[in-house]
């Protein structure tokens, strides 16, 4: 998380993708993420439950509304 939050203020990152090889390191980065007040997409099995939030928050970005995106995916 430090490391993506540097790149933020360095670079201006923009979207940050995490790919883990379980379930429970998904929802370990998500907790991670809300720590420091991100919302981050958690993208599991069913694409029907994140796709709509995935293209929001991408949206977002792209349109200024939203600084940074961040999502945990499930490899």
């Amino acid at each position: 998380m430090a490391i993506a939050i540097e790149l933020y203020q360095k670079i201006q990152l923009q979207a940050l993708l995490v790919v883990c090889p379980y379930r429970h390191l998904v929802k370990q980065w998500a907790r991670e993420c809300q720590k420091v007040r991100l919302a981050p997409v958690q993208v599991l099995e069913n694409v029907r439950v994140w796709q709509g939030l995935l293209s929001t928050q991408l949206y977002n970005v792209r349109s200024g509304y939203q600084p940074f995106l961040t999502s945990g995916v499930l490899a």
